[in-house]
């Protein structure tokens, strides 16, 4: 039945745009005299697929032009923008090999990627989310294509991009909730008026191919369509040593369908269908340390083996799995009402479901075994009005969100860890249907208030519904597993929670142009995620947290425009801050608690500059200062020191620097250019729990990447690449496991970065 629903509600969703485009079609028809644009051609892409690239402008060879972003819902250049941006262009994501959003963080400045039991774990100035249990929601808005992506396990390919937009801060009042951190912003590419397309094969170590590939053009006068698709396979970067075989290896596809349909002028609709599915045993748990130091893990004591410490390998009875398969669609309806008014609609329906089944005991020995899943079906529809009347440029709109998502997290367990025979048993098992409706109205005006001084007011009213319904837990130390029995629930369960939150975020924004070149802004900004449940416990519901930011910065070109240098300071003041914390009842728990507060101060900036029309270098570096102001809380694997005062400790995903360099050389060859480029990062220490221990935290660490790439024509390329080229080992999204599976206390475990690869790519545009 509950299938049957979401068939008709997508049909709903695709006969609502429909119903829209006829409109516009009407519309135009009708005709506008008040227009004094002139007709452009009917296939050409519009200003906004275009964004985000750097444009002529005038400038010279080697000079840094504009770029375009859409940060503030309307396009602006990046230097007038007062808003801490970067962008990573298409053309960056594919010379760099740049695969994933986790591979994102050696580009950005401010921005910690983590990867753990299928979820990407963004952090952006030290605001992110550690919890891997299905259901909970990020800090960072995560939009592709316009439509906010709310699962992290779908927040992961890239491929046909654009351009992708980060906008550092709170970003609450245009991009709305769970925006507290900031917002991600992926950009597809749209069909172009002539036709034009590319192929990219590429090969390297671990078995590693990768293809992808796009095709576009204008099939009518008015209608534009464009299909891109990607696969990539490589196997294990370790092997599990008990069933000899691979683990986090990667096997994915991918594939996009958009249609431009633009009539006129005046109105434009864009369609994207999309598809990707991932099967392959990626995410293996890797077990660093025990609590205790020499103590032995309960399957060790068992007469089992085990891994642990900074290694590839691990040992478990059966092989980790991990499924990912998402789907959708989205319509944006663009319509000119006026030379200095715009309407836009923006509908998607997406459908996601994730499920990974990994050993966290670290041996052969079946005492553990975890099962998650997630089934996540999502709808949402955003209009906006679009001003631009001489002095006044403003944005207002309403925006819908509806996700009905089926969690479930299973850990299944063996008699012998409560001193009985051995015997895998039922363990703990919980799951719920999460329900979400959200709506929100918004407004953003930026006044002129002479040719340098601007001001900029705007506010968003939230309103969301939270239901968990159908919440069940079962605690069965008894029964055998398997076969999978009827569910016995706890005392207290089944049960059904509604909760209802709201909340009012106003932003205030001055800027200042000194000169062309020279651009200040000063800025208070809000935001606010909402509250939710700790479903499978005994806790209630956690509150909604806010957030309260300062920032100011100074964007620069100079150099007649070979350089180009911004820099940004900020504070934010944090209550009710949602976070992950582990308890043991008497197995690992992921309990979401809310921390009185917390102070984040920091600074970062960006540099790039061409002193000549080959060379070309660019740096990025942040400083960071996120403490807890207060914060009481128990840690599960020292019980017997009570609660304990966490105030002054620091956030999780948090380091205190980070630095990302890179320079390129273009040595011309006759018909082309032979291009060297080299990377370096260096990230500070990063915490992965509450309480800092350095334990559950992946050290000061080193990366460098480099690449050579020959621009052999026009459409013909080829490269040579290496990442990770020190082979830096970088542990991510540290948890802490249960003492009853052993360690003195219980033990650090989670995923790693990849280890060194390289390869070879060639690629044909046209």
């Amino acid at each position: 039945m509950r299938h049957s629903d979401q068939s008709k509600r997508f049909i709903a969703v695709l006969l609502g745009t429909a119903c829209l485009t006829a409109f516009g079609t009407a519309a135009q028809a009708q005709g506008n005299p008040a227009r004094d644009n002139p007709p452009t051609p009917s296939v050409a892409v519009p200003p906004a697929a275009a964004a985000a690239t750097e444009t002529a402008d005038n400038a010279a060879p080697g000079q840094v032009g504009d770029i375009v972003v859409t940060a503030e819902r309307r396009e602006t250049r990046l230097q007038e923008t007062p808003i801490a941006v970067s962008v990573v262009s298409g053309a960056d994501l594919q010379s760099k090999k740049l695969l994933s959003v986790a591979d994102l963080t050696t580009e950005l400045p401010n921005v910690n990627i983590n990867t753990n039991a299928g979820m990407t774990l963004i952090a952006v100035r030290g605001l992110g989310i550690q919890s891997t249990r299905p259901g909970d929601d990020p800090r960072i808005a995560f939009y592709q294509d316009d439509v906010y992506v709310a699962r992290n396990f779908a927040q992961s390919t890239l491929f046909d991009v654009d351009r992708i937009e980060v906008a550092r801060g709170p970003q609450g009042t245009l991009f709305g909730r769970n925006a507290t951190g900031g917002a991600f912003s992926v950009t597809s590419r749209l069909p172009t008026a002539d036709t034009s397309g590319y192929f990219n094969v590429t090969t390297g170590n671990h078995g590693l191919i990768e293809g992808d590939a796009a095709i576009g053009g204008p099939v009518t006068d008015t209608l534009g369509v464009r299909f891109a698709v990607q696969a990539i396979h490589h196997s294990g970067y370790g092997k599990n040593v008990f069933t000899g075989n691979d683990v986090n290896d990667l096997s994915t596809i991918a594939f996009r369908t958009t249609a431009l349909w633009k009539p006129s002028s005046d109105f434009s609709a864009r369609l994207i269908g999309y598809y990707n599915y991932e099967n392959d045993a990626s995410y293996a748990p890797h077990i660093f340390a025990p609590v205790t130091p020499g103590v032995k893990l309960l399957g060790q004591v068992q007469g089992g083996t085990a891994i642990i410490g900074n290694f590839r390998n691990i040992v478990s009875e059966f092989d980790p799995t991990n499924r990912v398969r998402s789907y959708g669609a989205n319509a944006k309806l663009k319509y000119n009402l006026s030379s200095q008014l715009t309407a836009e609609a923006v509908l998607g329906y997406q459908h996601g479901r994730h499920v990974i089944t990994y050993d966290t005991d670290g041996t052969e020995k079946f005492d553990n075994a975890v099962f998650l899943t997630e089934d996540s079906d999502v709808y949402s529809a955003e209009l906006h009005l679009i001003g631009n009347m001489n002095r006044l440029h403003w944005t207002a709109g309403l925006y819908f969100f509806h996700e009905n998502e089926f969690v479930e997290n299973r850990a299944v367990l063996n008699a012998a860890s409560f001193g009985r025979p051995y015997q895998p048993v039922q363990g703990v098992w919980s799951n719920a249907t999460l329900d979400t409706k959200a709506w929100a109205a918004f407004a953003q005006a930026t006044y002129d208030v002479t040719d340098q001084l601007s001001i900029t007011l705007g506010g968003r009213y939230s309103d969301e519904v939270r239901k968990d319904l159908n919440e069940t837990r079962q605690t069965d130390f008894v029964r055998p597993f398997p076969p999978l029995l009827p569910q016995i629930n706890a005392v207290g369960f089944p049960r059904n929670q509604r909760v209802t939150f709201n909340s009012f975020n106003p932003k205030v924004t001055i800027d200042y142009k000194i000169t062309r070149d020279v651009f200040a802004y000063a800025s208070y900004t809000t935001g606010f995620k909402s509250g939710g449940f700790n479903y499978g416990q005994v806790q209630g519901p956690f509150l909604p947290e806010k957030i309260k930011a300062y920032e100011a910065g100074i964007k620069t070109t100079f150099l007649d425009r070979h350089a180009r240098f911004n820099v940004s300071a900020f504070q934010y003041n944090y209550t009710n801050i949602q976070t992950s914390v582990q308890f043991f009842v008497p197995v690992t728990s992921l309990t979401v608690v809310n921390a009185g507060g917390a102070r984040i101060r920091g600074v970062e900036a960006e540099f790039v500059a061409n002193p000549t029309s080959q060379l070309s270098l660019d740096l990025s570096a942040s400083l960071l200062d996120a403490k807890y102001t207060s914060f009481m809380t128990g840690d599960g694997s020292r019980p017997t020191l009570g609660v304990l005062n966490l105030k002054g400790n620091t956030i999780p995903q948090s380091p205190k620097y980070s630095i990302n360099a890179g320079v390129s050389y273009t040595v011309p060859i006759a018909g082309g250019g032979l291009t060297f480029r080299g990377e370096y990062q260096r990230v500070g220490r990063v915490y992965h729990t509450v309480f800092n221990l350095l334990r559950d935290s992946q050290a000061p660490y080193d990366w460098v990447n480099a690449f050579i790439t020959y621009n052999a024509s026009e459409h013909w390329s080829a490269g040579l690449f290496v990442r990770n080229l020190t082979n830096s080992f970088v542990k991510q999204g540290i948890s802490l496991q249960s003492g009853i599976l052993g360690g003195g206390g219980g033990y650090s475990l989670g995923s790693i970065e990849a280890p060194r690869t390289f390869g070879a790519s060639l690629g044909y545009k046209f």
